[in-house]
């Protein structure tokens, strides 16, 4: 199934460079020259930083060094990227990679908290977005209402995640443990009652982190707006933070909804010259911001491979890490 994705998705992307043209895209990525490994690294770096401090609030208190949770974190999510598991599949691999210093009975707790305060920020952010497309371009825009039905849906589906949780029903939800990667890591049935315990420990007693780490996330959303605006400024584009907002929300929502196609093929580069081609931005200039962003994802992805070939060499004792320490 995800293989036919995958090859539905690269014959769109052939049929999108076709259309735009090969030349133009080329063109307007030469304006870039030097600086597109700065735009790739600086904002990129910034996000990864704030969503590894959202993930440290997950936690019931502060049991990894943060150093070594960006490690884990670009580990995972460059195995989220590459293996045929969706968006979570690197979550099992971040929990693997936690071990010895934390438990599953820990780590994995920490891990769907993330996931629902990743959800619950990005439903936030698309809900600011489609507001604002719907300021900017009009009630008559098929862009800015198809991101308004996108934001009631992701906000709903982020309501029903959270609740599903605070009720304490994770272990009688197998569909949704299965969809959260948790049966990679060999939890059992048993194990998933526990789980419930901690996360409804979790969401009664450590509100004021839960509140963090979707902040957290929140401003990892804005960096994500501003690599958007510098790269259009870059690629000549008369600065427009509403422009930068309403289409990285308006791409957010789509990638969101097309999980599973691997790495979004795609639908990444189709729903950037879609949405920016909404507010005036010509094709080549919104297929070149596309190509920038997916040329920064493979950079991080090997940051992240070198990250997880660094943790695995190690022997678990040489991290610094404690067994336990206290808050």
């Amino acid at each position: 199934m995800q293989l036919a994705l995958l090859v539905v998705g690269l014959a769109g992307c052939v049929l999108l460079f076709w259309h735009v043209g090969v030349a133009p895209v080329a063109e307007a990525l030469a304006r870039l020259s030097w600086l597109l490994p700065v735009v790739t690294l600086v904002p990129a770096a910034a996000i990864v930083v704030c969503e590894t401090v959202a993930w440290r609030y997950a936690f019931a208190r502060d049991r990894v060094a943060l150093p070594r949770l960006v490690a884990v974190r670009l580990a995972g999510e460059a195995f989220n990227h590459t293996t045929p598991t969706g968006n979570v599949g690197g979550d099992a691999v971040k929990a693997l990679l936690l071990r010895p210093a934390l438990r599953f009975s820990e780590s994995v707790p920490s891990l769907v908290v993330t996931k629902t305060s990743d959800v619950v920020s990005q439903a936030a952010f698309v809900g600011v977005g489609s507001a604002v497309a719907l300021a900017l371009l009009g009630p008559e825009s098929a862009l800015a209402l198809t991101m308004v039905a996108f934001a009631v849906v992701q906000t709903a589906a982020a309501g029903g995640f959270l609740a599903v949780q605070v009720r304490g029903t994770v272990a009688r939800a197998e569909r949704l443990v299965s969809r959260l990667g948790l049966a990679a890591v060999g939890l059992s049935r048993f194990t998933l009652f526990r789980l419930d315990r901690a996360l409804v420990g979790y969401y009664r007693r450590r509100r004021a982190r839960f509140v963090l780490s979707v902040l957290w996330f929140l401003l990892a959303w804005v960096a994500t707006v501003l690599e958007t605006g510098v790269l259009l400024a870059l690629l000549g584009v008369p600065p427009s933070p509403g422009t930068a907002l309403g289409a990285t929300a308006a791409v957010t929502a789509a990638t969101f909804a097309s999980f599973l196609i691997p790495g979004d093929v795609g639908v990444h580069e189709g729903a950037w010259v879609l949405a920016l081609g909404a507010f005036g931005v010509p094709g080549e200039l919104a297929l070149a911001v596309a190509v920038a962003k997916r040329l920064r994802e493979l950079v991080w992805v090997a940051i992240g491979y070198a990250a997880w070939a660094v943790l695995t060499a190690r022997p678990a004792s040489s991290h610094g890490e404690p067994r336990r320490r206290t808050a």
